[in-house]
């Protein structure tokens, strides 16, 4: 291809991908300003499977709380069931 139909070809698709998102653009633009309308943003995430990402990070923080909070419940258990004159 000679470059002046390389850049045909590279404008043609620009045009045509802005042509193809500009509603879903719009569309998720409008969705952010509404705090209702998660189902939009919701969707989004679906259909680009943009949600797993997240939801390993939500999954891996919620985990190291729960661990830190068992941990924390065992040792107060632990120090609770000694006497008072108990030392470890």
């Amino acid at each position: 291809m000679t470059a002046d139909q390389e850049l045909a070809v590279e404008a043609l698709t620009r045009g045509i991908v802005n042509k193809i998102m500009h509603t879903p653009i719009s569309t998720l633009k409008t969705a952010a300003r509404d705090p209702e309308s998660t189902t939009v943003i919701d969707l989004v995430r679906r259909l680009f499977n943009l949600h797993h990402e997240d939801r390993e990070k939500e999954t891996a923080a919620s985990r190291a709380v729960s661990t830190s909070v068992s941990k924390s419940v065992s040792k107060s258990a632990s120090t609770s069931a000694r006497g008072p004159g108990d030392e470890d």
